[in-house]
């Protein structure tokens, strides 16, 4: 069943079924009976001037007559040619659009990878020398004789440190909080 809009034509999604054959052999066609019936009309219009029993075209137009037959044709057929070469460019223009567009998404995944890598290395960095310098004072509380001085010193690097991730997650820049 065909799909027709209120114009009489067809609707795109009707259009889209017809393959690059049909509208070839269409416009052939239509081509072709355009060029017989200018054919024709030449020689209805010289007719007149043959005598009876005559042929149409013994005529001294024949040559001009097949002439514009063949490039009617030669026409119909640059038309044909013309639509199906601008309806690959569309697809193939559609189609690196398409990968352009994927490019563009897989770009912004590895910044944002890159991004997380980055902000995970300065987040860690510090945690790392949090847990280092516990550890540390743990060992050193653990000895009979702590060194009380050393021992400041170390959570006094752990604030530092602490600042530091804070900044992270607190909006302040991380040179602010050192």
């Amino acid at each position: 069943m065909r799909m027709r809009t209120r114009t009489g034509c067809r609707s795109a999604s009707a259009w889209a079924n017809v393959s690059k054959g049909q509208v070839a052999v269409t416009i052939a066609g239509v081509a072709a009976w355009l060029g017989l019936l200018f054919a024709l009309g030449l020689s209805r219009m010289n007719a007149s001037k043959a005598e009876l029993g005559e042929p149409v075209f013994s005529l001294g137009y024949r040559g001009e007559v097949i002439a514009m037959i063949v490039l009617t044709l030669a026409q119909g057929l640059l038309i044909v040619a013309l639509l199906m070469e601008r309806r690959t460019r569309r697809e193939l223009e559609s189609r690196e659009n398409a990968h352009r567009i994927e490019l563009i998404h897989t770009t912004r995944l590895a910044i944002v990878g890159q991004l997380s890598a980055s902000i995970a290395h300065e987040i860690n960095q510090p945690l790392g020398a949090i847990l280092s310098n516990a550890d540390a004072a743990e060992l050193m509380l653990g000895t009979a004789a702590p060194d009380l001085g050393e021992i400041r010193l170390i959570l006094a690097d752990i604030r530092k440190d602490t600042r530091v991730v804070e900044a992270y997650f607190g909006g302040a820049a991380p040179s602010e909080a050192a």
